[in-house]
């Protein structure tokens, strides 16, 4: 195949930030697609398939997965730019001959490429990195490849779907092109003799996307009202908390908003690890988040919200800014064990946060609801 230098590509660098990856864009942090899909991804399979396995051959099986497709995609880069490659070490030689096979079957009716392992990004939404961007079958085409130790069902690799989408979006947008399909390849370790194709549909992605606040990786309003349609919340005792950022509006003031952003996406993500699985983050409007924790008492919600005010306080390292800003926030929780109408519980959540902000800020209000 030969290079064509029809697009200019960007380079930008990667950061993680509390277990978030994040693209500098012309000094703009902007969240990697993975980290925004992985927010709202089930995981439930994944935390069967552990607890089947035990903690210990998850973790073995995972970092041998890593290392053996970091190798293969090594050696499909190296042969689509023309250089030597060869990794002699035991996982090496297992990934040799995966990455053969995706470029003997996978990329045989490739006839030119745009880039290989390009940045991406959609301007103040995401970025990320793909494999290939190249014409394929005579169509301009984006390929990822992956590689797997067994078979995947289609509904388990969703987010590859959405994934390649995003990326196809993001080139259209910036490029002005007109990215016609998405190819995911994925080798399979035990079955060499096999490569599979998977197509991306360009609406999966809008779908899956306005669902998830593109700055912090939290659920939009839109897409909480959905999930509590459509969930048993209070079946217990459960909490819905309201937080509000304190002097949010000063903070974009005097730092500007790309420290503001940094201050939201910071927050967003010390929640994001601290919860559970089954606890929901929702990006409410502005500066207020509201967290609904499914089976837990107001005393627990108090414990945790006191604990994620702590590692928000201690958080000294920003950025976007060479000052000391410590940031804290307000909040109001209310306990239920009816399923009470959402908009009743945030009625409820949102005077307790009043009372909050009235008494000094930096504390947390609670009751039952209806009292």
């Amino acid at each position: 195949m030969k290079r064509s230098d029809k697009y200019n590509y960007v380079q930008v660098s990667r950061s993680e930030d509390h277990g978030s990856r994040t693209y500098d864009v012309f000094g703009i942090k902007l969240p990697s697609v993975t980290t925004i899909l992985a927010k709202t991804k089930d995981t439930s399979y994944l935390d069967r398939w552990k607890a089947k396995v035990g903690h210990e051959e998850a973790e073995r099986i995972k970092n041998l997965s890593s290392k053996r497709g970091t190798s293969m995609h090594k050696f499909i880069e190296n042969h689509i730019t023309g250089e030597g490659y060869d990794d002699l070490t035991e996982i090496g030689q297992q990934a040799k001959p995966m990455a053969q096979k995706i470029i003997d079957v996978g990329l045989t009716p490739v006839t030119e490429y745009y880039g290989s392992e390009v940045s991406l990004y959609y301007p103040g939404l995401y970025a990320g990195s793909t494999d290939l961007v190249c014409v394929h079958n005579e169509v301009d085409t984006i390929i990822d490849f992956k590689q797997a130790n067994r078979p995947k069902r289609e509904d388990w690799i969703e987010d590859y779907f959405l994934q390649i989408g995003a990326y196809a979006m993001a080139h259209d947008h910036v490029y002005g092109s007109n990215i016609q399909q998405g190819i995911i390849l994925i080798l399979v370790a035990i079955l060499l003799a096999t490569t599979t194709f998977w197509f991306w549909q360009r609406q999966r992605i809008v779908t899956k996307l306005a669902g998830v606040d593109t700055l912090t990786g939290a659920m939009t309003r839109r897409s909480l009202y959905s999930w509590y349609a459509n969930t048993n919340f209070s079946r217990s005792t459960s909490c819905a908390v309201l937080i509000d950022l304190d002097h949010f509006k000063l903070i974009n003031d005097q730092h500007g908003h790309l420290t503001g952003d940094e201050v939201l996406t910071c927050f967003s993500n010390i929640v994001q690890d601290r919860i559970r699985k089954t606890d929901k983050l929702c990006r409410y409007g502005g500066e207020e988040f509201l967290l609904m924790l499914k089976d837990s008492k107001k005393e627990e919600a108090e414990l945790l919200i006191d604990d994620i005010r702590e590692r928000l306080k201690a958080h000294s390292k920003w950025n976007t800014t060479d000052a000391s800003l410590v940031v804290n926030f307000s909040a109001g929780i209310v306990e239920t064990n009816t399923h009470a109408k959402l908009d009743a519980l945030i009625d409820q959540c949102d005077r307790l946060l009043y009372t909050a902000k009235s008494s000094g800020r930096a504390q947390t209000v609670v009751a039952t609801f209806g009292s």
